[in-house]
């Protein structure tokens, strides 16, 4: 795995568990890799008063990543958010979900927190 891949890895595994730990719950972030292979933090801001739908704010962050990604503006990113897996026969589990796009390995799967 390029080293970049893992440094966005840790950085988004990190935060995730600092939220889980704070609140309990996991709203959709991101991370990003500029040209200068610095990670950097990504969320959108959200009015309280009017809170989007999670798949919306999933969607908004991989749409303004793929523009970067595809402008090269960026080297590589990442778009976390939960899901439930299934282990086994009748047995699921709450999980959180690190799609990662990057420009030395195109095909990366799913990694999971």
């Amino acid at each position: 795995m390029h080293e970049e891949i893992k440094k966005m890895l840790n950085h988004v595994t990190e935060y995730a568990t600092e939220l889980l730990h704070e609140t309990g719950d996991c709203y959709p972030f991101g991370a990003f890799i500029d040209r200068a292979n610095n990670v950097h933090p990504l969320e959108m801001e959200i009015d309280k008063n009017n809170i989007p739908q999670l798949q919306k704010v999933v969607d908004a962050l991989n749409t303004y990543c793929q523009t970067e990604f595809e402008n090269k503006n960026i080297r590589g990113y990442c778009v976390s958010y939960e899901v439930r897996l299934t282990l086994g026969e009748n047995e699921t589990t709450d999980a959180i979900a690190f799609d990662i796009t990057h420009v030395s390995e195109p095909n990366l799967p799913l990694f999971y927190l």
